[in-house]
């Protein structure tokens, strides 16, 4: 059984415990506004009609009567490149508030360059992973770059309950300069995304990262062109 799986059979044991006290607190207190997903450009969803209990959570509320768990039940997943173990697997489909959709991939010639900086890093950061995650989660709620940087545990995002679209490895090798390029292609598209940039004080990412940076960025469909991001400075981790 892949660590993955272990981490989301832990957290899902979690989900039950956090839904039935979700579904108490929120049961009989929708309201018009809060009813209903409308699809949008990311894609069909595929699992039968919205949810329409109005109940939102990082992992997927049974109220909802969801299609889907996590990414997995809508795709397969892609192993982390080697040079990254710890890295969470990331995948084509995402589940979305409880429901499968499968938006068309960011083609190879369509790829969403970021740019971080690593000033005051220079002489520490020696590996950068950046992570693009889907803003709306398996249950509903939207991540903030706000509460992304805020996880400090590198074993967040093994929660399966994110939709974590691509991960990216990239050794800084000498020189070392102040600004680094990440390339993302073949992701879902369609899609409000976090690109989280970590930076590793090792090659081999098997510890906590030492500095963290967030940009959010909403991603458009296929045949926009080559897209360049301009995302922050990395920041300590306390």
């Amino acid at each position: 059984m892949t660590k993955l799986r272990e981490v989301g059979r832990r957290y899902g044991l979690l989900a039950l415990v956090t839904t039935a006290i979700a579904v108490t607190g929120c049961s009989g207190s929708n309201n018009d506004d809060d009813t209903g997903v409308v699809d949008r450009d990311g894609g069909v969803r595929d699992g039968g009609p919205p949810p329409d209990a109005g109940v939102r959570a990082l992992c997927t509320i049974p109220e909802n009567t969801p299609a889907c768990m996590v990414s997995e039940d809508c795709s397969t997943a892609r192993a982390p490149q080697a040079e990254c173990p710890t890295c969470p697997s990331d995948y084509e489909g995402v589940c979305l508030t409880g429901q499968c959709a499968m938006p068309e991939r960011i083609p190879s010639g369509n790829t969403h360059v970021l740019n971080i900086g690593i000033s005051g890093f220079e002489g520490q950061v020696k590996a950068l992973v950046g992570i693009a995650i889907a803003a709306e989660t398996a249950g509903g709620n939207t991540l903030t770059c706000a509460e992304a940087t805020g996880m400090r545990l590198w074993e967040d995002w093994q929660n399966p309950c994110y939709n974590v679209l691509r991960t990216r490895y990239l050794e800084l090798k000498p020189p070392i300069a102040q600004t680094y390029k990440l390339n993302f292609s073949g992701f879902a598209s369609g899609q409000r995304t976090l690109f989280i940039t970590y930076g590793f004080d090792e090659l081999t990412i098997n510890v906590d990262p030492i500095a963290v940076t967030c940009t959010e960025y909403d991603v458009g469909e296929p045949g926009s062109g080559f897209v360049e991001i301009m995302g922050d400075n990395l920041v300590l981790i306390d």
